[in-house]
């Protein structure tokens, strides 16, 4: 935890990130009950610290709030039920193009993965996913 505490210590200084306060046990297992999976230890302490990362010159979040990260992706899930590997990606955040970062349901990968910007998250399935490490926020 403390490598997440020292990476919230950072992103809190800076002029051009808003941080929320951070999600309680109780909404995480929410929303992880609602995703049926388990988010990377990373991935939940960061949720832990702050419920969202906010670029404040772009206006977006870097990563989503939980209640978004459901609401999008059971709309995708339900959208496209037959995208098997739609079907296994949790979105959590974006580039700010709206080129989301997901995680795999399965927990297969522990890396993040970076859906290519004409894949989008909301309404159109990704057709091809490259492996990726988040750099956005500091992974």
């Amino acid at each position: 935890m403390s490598k997440h505490r020292s990476l919230v210590d950072t992103l809190r200084q800076h002029p051009d990130i808003g941080l929320t306060t951070g999600a309680d046990s109780d909404l995480m297992a929410a929303a992880e009950s609602e995703l049926e999976c388990r988010l990377p230890d990373e991935l939940r302490q960061l949720y832990l610290a702050s419920n969202g990362v906010f670029e404040k010159r772009g206006e977006w979040f870097v990563v989503w709030p939980l209640a978004s990260v459901v609401e999008r992706n059971t709309f995708d899930w339900d959208l496209y039920p037959d995208d098997e590997e739609r079907a296994d990606l949790v979105g959590f955040g974006d580039d700010g193009t709206g080129a989301p970062f997901c995680v795999r349901r399965s927990g297969i990968i522990t890396e993040y993965l970076h859906v290519e910007p004409d894949r989008r998250i909301r309404g159109h399935p990704p057709r091809r996913v490259t492996q990726r490490v988040l750099v956005a926020v500091g992974f």
